[in-house]
């Protein structure tokens, strides 16, 4: 269930960037953009794929749900209205072929529902640093991009898990308004990489540190294990490098 919550996640959130690049490559203001029927629409995408995500991570560890949202290249790039070439097909094969290996492999097991307050720290530091190293270009700004998502995603993965505990008590916890501020920074490098280079090295960027990061603080933070024998965790983490080489691949045709 959680993976065909995340394949959904990263179909809007897809959907949500083509649409919103096709304002904010015009280099509009805030206050100019929300007056926008297409950004607008593709914020709503957004959201929805945002409570795809969080369904998803509910249901399953952040080193693997995240992973799968590499997949949004390859459904945005099909959105940018021009046909596919042959490489970009074959880079597309690659992002499925090796996300399928690492879905299948992985066996993921273990984790805690919350980091402890030094792993927080350092996380939050180590994002921080990431962050204030990429502020210009395409690519930087994309890679700050990705690591705030991969940070937001594991403050929505302890929000949704205390909501057993009720909404209340869940919105008063202090990891809503850390997921508040990161989100908005989040959207902010999101839109300014968006405008900064094509879609496809936009995204390939995020999502390419999203995974990466997520992963990172998932097996080190939250203590999630993909698997305990040494060859399928080689087999699980060459599915995880294959798709990253074909988004990297995708990104660099779509650059050209």
């Amino acid at each position: 269930m959680s993976v065909a919550f995340a394949l959904a996640a990263a179909l809007l959130f897809a959907l949500g960037s083509a649409l919103q690049r096709r304002v904010a490559v015009e280099g509009s203001s805030w206050l100019a953009l929300v007056r926008r029927p297409p950004w607008l629409a593709g914020i709503a995408a957004d959201i929805a794929g945002y409570a795809a995500q969080a369904a998803a991570l509910a249901a399953g560890r952040l080193a693997v749900v995240q992973p799968l949202l590499v997949a949004t290249l390859v459904f945005a790039l099909p959105l940018e209205g021009r046909r596919l070439q042959r490489v970009e097909v074959a880079a597309a094969l690659a992002v499925g072929a090796g996300l399928a290996l690492f879905v299948t492999v992985a066996d993921p097991a273990g984790g805690q529902a919350d980091a402890g307050p030094a792993a927080w720290a350092a996380t939050f530091a180590a994002c921080a640093a990431v962050c204030a190293l990429c502020r210009r270009g395409p690519v930087a700004l994309g890679c700050a991009t990705g690591v705030l998502f991969g940070l937001s995603a594991a403050l929505t993965k302890v929000v949704v898990g205390r909501l057993d505990e009720g909404v209340i008590a869940a919105l008063i916890d202090w990891h809503v308004l850390a997921l508040i501020l990161v989100g908005a920074v989040a959207l902010d490098r999101s839109q300014a990489s968006l405008r900064a280079g094509s879609l496809g090295t936009a995204l390939a960027a995020q999502m390419a540190l999203d995974a990466l990061t997520s992963l990172i603080i998932g097996v080190v933070a939250f203590g999630e294990r993909l698997h305990t024998r040494p060859l399928a965790l080689a087999v699980t983490l060459a599915g995880l490098l294959l798709a990253l080489a074909g988004l990297t691949a995708l990104a660099r045709h779509a650059a050209e």
